[in-house]
């Protein structure tokens, strides 16, 4: 992989971050309170929400936004260029095993700076009276030492590992069935919203109780790991474990739908920025010739049910609009299958 090549990845993430906070951020802020807060189990997402309107308006679902608005756009940039240089090393690049040893070490690598900026955001968004980062930033140093920013740094890094490693071999699973095999070149911008909005969804299920413990651990600068996890099975059970899923699902789906076709959105402008006019116009006859073989076989679909069926032409060749049906009769004779 050249470095060129690199820049890029990381420009894209930086892309695709920017897009999935915009898109995911009042729900992260329900997570938050939802995980935060002892009687989060015992409230929904639908009153959490209400909770949130009621105290501090629309703009509350919005609060702490400029925290990982900032840091999520190089966090991302870590993470989809560490992921795509790692994958740089290996011979069979589309391997799964590929893609989950290249997604843990880019969810290692991301996490010595998403911890600190999750810590910061979560404190901002529980916050009655703060409404900087910096200000959180202030008072955490001058309370605690920097070294407390990294609260949390462990739970974090077990939960980013597992989960971005499941994160990008999920996203290259669902590319293939959802593009039916197709390269992610000859993919469009469909197949990189669902297959993004899923995996990112799976990813959640896999390390979610890392989450929820790692937000009661930064919640507080007293409680150890112990007594979060043993307070969290007082509270409800196992079920504790699970509280907030919901709404982070709900999150998921936009947000890392988003922050893929942001990527890959980049990624293209940048790849066509850099054609020579000859390469660009052979890239658009490759796209065109893509998408009539799209077409073709959307019709072949379309048409399968009236193949045996002899009153077709009646239904295509009806006496009025003839010039326009006409020519998709002769479609229906020629791909007959």
């Amino acid at each position: 992989m050249t470095t060129n090549s690199t820049l890029i990845d990381f420009l894209a993430g930086t892309v695709g971050g920017i897009a999935g906070v915009i898109t995911g951020h009042p729900l992260d802020t329900v997570k938050v309170h939802l995980q935060a807060e002892s009687h989060g189990s015992k409230f929904g997402m639908i009153e959490c929400i209400r909770n949130i309107l009621k105290k501090d308006g629309a703009l509350g679902l919005y609060k702490g936004m400029s925290s990982p608005l900032v840091s999520l756009a190089f966090i991302n940039a870590i993470c989809f260029g560490t992921q795509s240089k790692v994958v740089s090393y290996f011979k069979d690049k589309d391997s799964l095993f590929v893609s989950f040893i290249a997604g843990s070490v880019a969810g290692g690598a991301q996490s010595f700076l998403a911890s600190p900026s999750e810590l910061i955001k979560l404190r901002l968004q529980l916050s009655d009276t703060i409404n900087s980062p910096l200000e959180v930033t202030r008072q955490i140093i001058k309370n605690q030492g920097v070294r407390q920013l990294y609260r949390g740094l462990g739970m974090t890094l077990l939960r980013d590992c597992p989960a971005f490693g499941v994160y990008f071999s999920s996203y290259n699973i669902l590319i293939k069935l959802l593009s039916g095999g197709k390269s992610a070149d000859e993919c469009n911008y469909f197949h990189f919203l669902m297959a993004g909005g899923f995996a990112g969804m799976i990813s959640w299920c896999a390390t979610y109780p890392c989450d929820i413990i790692k937000t009661r651990y930064q919640a507080c600068d007293t409680k150890t790991y112990t007594k979060v996890i043993k307070e969290l099975y007082a509270e409800n059970g196992l079920r504790s474990f699970s509280t907030g899923l919901n709404s982070t699902l709900v999150r998921a789906f936009p947000t890392n739908a988003a922050t893929f076709a942001g990527v890959n959105f980049c990624i293209s402008c940048f790849e066509t920025s850099q054609l020579t006019p000859e390469e660009e116009k052979e890239a658009i006859r490759v796209k065109e010739a893509r998408r009539l073989k799209n077409q073709e076989y959307q019709y072949r679909r379309f048409m399968q049910p009236f193949n045996d069926n002899k009153y077709v032409d009646l239904i295509l060749l009806a006496e009025a609009g003839e010039t326009l049906q006409i020519p998709l009769a002769h479609w229906h004779h020629y791909y007959r299958v």
